[in-house]
């Protein structure tokens, strides 16, 4: 399955044996032979400008100059081929490397099928909202520096609540938050919390379903190419989501400490006084 896509193509491999070479390999000689292609129909569409070009006598009638100037740009066109399976010069499509995702499960192909398909979709609504999807650095609040995806102006709401909710609360006390602060959101109220509980979890994912405004402090970074998750794709597009890095981006997800807890729960904290962005 291909998606293509103005600047980048997704595509799903199906690997039904070993192999003794590298994916690598196999991404190479894709890239090189749509390289040759490219290259033959440069040399293609450029041989037509030459030979259409007005070399002609009066009377619009070609001389024997004009043949003999075909004849050789049609023997370029011919040696242009020919050496096109050579390394690509600046005629390239692809930059080089590529991202890949290994599928451990058949329960996940449908989801990253769906996805492959929603692109395009995805990209339109990026363009029709292309704030919403822009990494912005250096925000300060209180005595803290942030990376942001979303909406900024949440930060802007006059009623802010942080949900921070114990460890140890029980099933029907989560329960029992949860419906807590689905009224509170309902009601106006952009809440904002790290998720780092079960119950916080709980909540965020309630409010996020209900189609109501969130803050979500995030310790894992971004740098400049990073997107929303899956999950928070629509509320981004309809700003109501807001995920705040405090920390640096990192390719691998560090576990997180009870210190960098009490640090996210305390930049919460700042974020639901701030008055105003």
């Amino acid at each position: 399955m291909v998606q293509m896509m103005p600047d980048h193509l997704h595509g799903i491999l199906y690997v039904r044996e070993h192999t003794s070479f590298h994916l690598g390999q196999v991404i190479k000689g894709f890239k090189l032979g749509c390289n040759r292609i490219l290259r033959r129909i440069l040399a293609e569409e450029y041989a037509q400008t030459v030979i259409q070009s007005p070399h002609t006598t009066e009377g619009n009638k070609k001389t024997e100059n004009n043949k003999k100037e075909e004849k050789e740009v049609r023997g370029s066109l011919h040696q242009y081929a020919a050496i096109s399976s050579q390394p690509p010069g600046k005629e390239t499509l692809w930059e080089r490397g590529y991202n890949d995702k290994i599928l451990h499960r058949y329960s996940t192909l449908e989801t990253w099928k769906a996805y492959l398909r929603d692109n395009p979709v995805r990209l339109a609504i990026r363009k029709a909202h292309p704030d919403y999807f822009r990494v912005r650095f250096g925000i300060r609040i209180g005595n803290n520096t942030f990376s942001a995806i979303g909406n900024r102006f949440l930060l802007s709401y006059p009623e802010k609540a942080q949900v921070q909710l114990s460890r140890s609360l029980t099933k029907e006390q989560i329960e029992e938050q949860v419906e807590l602060f689905l009224s509170m959101a309902r009601n106006g109220t952009v809440l904002a919390s790290p998720a780092i509980s079960k119950g916080e979890q709980a909540v965020m994912r309630a409010v996020l379903d209900a189609g109501c405004p969130l803050i979500f402090l995030s310790p894992w970074g971004f740098n400049s190419f990073s997107k929303p998750g899956h999950q928070y794709f629509d509320a981004c597009a309809e700003g109501r989501f807001l995920i705040l890095s405090p920390w640096p981006h990192h390719n691998e997800r560090i576990p997180l400490t009870r210190q960098m807890c009490l640090e996210l729960n305390k930049m919460t904290e700042e974020v639901c006084s701030l008055q105003k962005y």
